[in-house]
C-alpha cells in the first residue's frame, strides 16, 4: 500500500544513496537530494522538506539519519508547528537505561535514555 508517505533520502553523491528501489515502490513520492547533485536535487536534504510540507494537510514526520541534519529538520517542523519524531542513534550498552551510555540532553533539562525512551522519540523532547 503506497498511501500518503513521502519520502525525502539525502546523501554526499549518487553511490551513497540507498533504499531507493524500495521506497519508491510503497511510498506516494519520493524525493532525492545529493550534495554534489549527481541525483536529484543538488544540496542538502532539508532543502526539499518545506516544499514537501507546503502540499500536506496534516503532516507528521519521521527523521533518521546525522544530528545536525535531524535538528534541521526539527527546528523547519517546529516552526511550522509540524509534529517530528526523531529516531536517535546511540551506543546502548546495558540497554535498561543504568550505565547512562545512550543519554542525550533533554530540552528543558535532564536526560533522555535512548535505550527506555526510544530510540524514536518526540523530536522536541531533544535538547538539539
Amino acid at each position: 500500500e503506497r498511501g500518503g508517505v513521502e519520502a525525502l533520502i539525502g546523501a554526499r553523491s549518487r553511490e551513497e544513496v540507498v533504499l531507493t528501489g524500495g521506497v519508491e515502490q510503497r511510498c506516494a513520492s519520493l524525493m532525492v537530494a545529493t550534495e554534489d547533485g549527481s541525483m536529484g536535487r543538488r544540496g542538502l536534504v532539508t532543502s526539499l522538506l518545506p516544499a514537501a510540507l507546503d502540499h500536506l494537510s496534516d503532516p507528521l514526520v519521521f527523521t533518521c539519519g546525522p544530528m545536525p541534519m535531524m535538528r534541521a529538520v526539527w527546528e523547519i517542523c517546529r516552526d511550522r508547528g509540524v509534529r517530528c519524531y526523531a529516531s536517535l542513534e546511540q551506543v546502548m550498552a546495558c540497554g535498561v537505561g543504568l550505565c547512562k551510555g545512550c543519554a542525550v540532553e533533554r530540552a528543558g533539562g535532564g536526560y533522555l535514555h535512548v535505550c527506555t525512551e526510544g530510540p524514536v522519540v518526540e523530536a522536541g523532547l531533544v535538547a538539539w
